[in-house]
């Protein structure tokens, strides 16, 4: 998918509900605390017992709890960290995220990935069907001090499940 593509998929706050239900990050369905079945209105969950009227967030119980970020700019945000376009100064101009927000999503994002390889019970990366690209990595190190003085070693571990 193209972003020119996300924009239109996902041109509000609603669009950005309804996208993020479609990929398992938002839950379908709801009940509220005495059991009763709610419904989604605008970006609240509802009771619809007239007797018990419960509300919740939409953010509640899920990966986007304490964001504040509208719900399609965090769907954007997603979209061009997995390309890797998340410097600052694209984030400001083209997202109209500030940079506080940038860093935390960034870190956050992160922490997701780890959440997921580690909750992988084989602790395989890779198999059928799934593409594994590791980047930037170092193996080696200077000897006797000698040589260029390289950076910090990073990996980076992306996966693709269809």
């Amino acid at each position: 998918m193209h972003f020119k593509d996300l924009l239109t998929q996902v041109p509000d706050i609603n669009a950005g509900i309804q996208f993020l239900q479609s990929k398992n990050i938002i839950e379908m369905t709801n009940t509220c605390d005495n059991g009763h079945e709610m419904f989604l209105k605008g970006s609240r969950w509802r009771c619809q017992r007239r007797d018990c009227r419960k509300e919740k967030g939409i953010r509640v119980n899920n990966w986007l709890n304490g964001s504040r970020l509208p719900i399609n700019s965090i769907v954007y945000f997603i979209y061009s960290w997995a390309h890797e376009l998340t410097s600052m100064t694209y984030c400001k101009r083209e997202l109209g995220i500030g940079k506080n927000a940038v860093v935390d999503w960034n870190n956050y994002l992160r922490e997701v990935c780890v959440w997921r390889m580690e909750s992988n019970n084989n602790n395989q990366v890779g198999g059928p069907n799934i593409i594994v690209e590791i980047d930037e990595s170092l193996f080696v190190r200077r000897k006797n001090n000698a040589g260029r003085i390289l950076g910090t070693s990073t990996m980076g571990v992306w996966w693709y499940m269809p």
